[in-house]
C-alpha cells in the first residue's frame, strides 16, 4: 500500500500533541477494547438497543463468530477499512484495494458491505466515489458541526447524496465520546448533558468501545440510551436511510487487543 506517513504522526498535525500522546499512552495502559465490549454488549441485547458497528475487516476475518452473533442480534455490521489506516494519505488505488479486501471479508461470512466509515474519519476526496463503484450504499465520514479534529465538516445534519458519486453521506451530528471524554476531558455526567442538549429525533452518534464500555460509564449511558429509545426511533444506519429519520447509534471498532493496535501501526506506513 502506498501510504504517505504514519497516521499517528499525521494526527499530531491536528490534535494538540500533548493531549494525543497522553490519550494514546492511557489507551495502552487501560483494559482492552474486547473487555469493554464484553461489558457493554449483553446490555445492548437485553435492552434491545441496536447499533451499527463499523469494524476493521481484519477483525471480521479473525472474529467471524462474534461478528455473525452481532448481526443475528439485530446490529448492523459495516466497514471501517481493512486495517485502521488514514485514507487521507493513501493513493486512490490503495483505497480501492483496502475497500475491496474489506468488502470481500464481509461477503465471505454472508454479509453485504453497505456502509463505510473511513478510519480516523480521515478524508480523501475520492473515497466516496470508490466506495460507490464497489457497491457500498452509504458513507458516514463527515461531521455536521465545527470541530478541530475533523477535516470533512459539513453544514448538513441530515443524510445527503455526495455530488460526485451519488453515494449517501450520513454525517455524525454530535461530538463523540472520544471528543467529550478524552479530548475535552469532560466527565460522563457532563458528556451526557451535552448529548441531551444536542440530540433530537434525527441524529447519528459515534461511540468507541474503550470510552462507552468503561466500567463507570456503562450504566449512565444505558440510562441515556433507554431514554432515547422511549422518545425516538433507535435504528441502524441502513434503517435510518430507509425510514428517512431516526437516531442511529454507531460504534467504531478498530482493534480488540493492544496487539491489534500495534498490528495496525505496522501496516499503516
Amino acid at each position: 500500500m502506498a501510504f504517505g506517513g504514519n497516521p499517528i504522526l499525521q494526527t499530531l498535525r491536528v490534535v494538540r500533541p500533548r493531549v494525543f500522546l497522553r490519550n494514546a499512552f492511557n489507551r495502552l495502559r487501560r483494559e482492552s477494547d474486547a473487555t469493554a465490549l464484553a461489558r457493554l454488549l449483553p446490555h445492548l441485547y437485553q435492552e434491545r438497543i441496536p447499533f451499527t458497528f463499523f469494524v476493521t475487516a481484519f477483525l471480521i476475518e479473525r472474529e467471524t463468530e462474534w461478528i455473525r452473533r452481532l448481526a443475528d442480534q439485530g446490529h448492523e455490521i459495516a466497514v471501517h477499512g481493512y486495517h485502521h489506516c488514514a485514507y487521507a494519505f493513501f493513493t486512490p488505488q490503495a483505497i480501492r484495494d483496502d475497500l475491496t479486501r474489506a468488502r470481500d471479508a464481509l461477503a465471505r461470512i454472508g454479509l453485504s458491505a453497505r456502509g463505510l466509515r473511513p478510519p480516523f474519519l480521515s478524508h480523501h476526496p475520492q473515497t466516496a466515489s470508490l466506495a460507490a463503484e464497489l457497491g457500498f450504499t452509504y458513507i458516514s465520514g463527515a461531521v455536521g458541526f465545527d470541530y478541530p479534529l475533523y477535516a470533512n465538516r459539513t453544514a448538513a445534519l441530515a443524510p445527503f447524496r455526495e455530488p460526485d458519486s451519488g453515494l449517501m453521506q450520513v454525517p455524525i451530528t454530535s461530538r463523540s465520546d472520544y471528543d467529550l471524554l478524552a479530548y475535552e476531558q469532560r466527565d460522563i455526567t457532563q458528556a451526557i448533558t451535552c448529548w441531551r442538549q444536542e440530540i433530537g429525533a434525527d441524529a447519528t452518534l459515534l461511540f468507541h468501545p474503550l470510552h462507552a464500555g468503561h466500567r463507570d460509564r456503562v450504566e449512565p449511558l444505558l440510562v441515556l440510551w433507554r431514554e432515547w429509545r422511549d422518545r425516538f426511533h433507535l435504528v441502524t444506519v441502513s434503517d435510518k436511510l430507509a425510514r428517512g429519520e431516526g437516531v442511529a447509534l454507531t460504534m467504531d471498532v478498530g482493534a480488540l487487543t493492544k496487539w491489534d493496535l500495534i498490528r495496525a501501526l505496522t501496516h499503516c506506513r
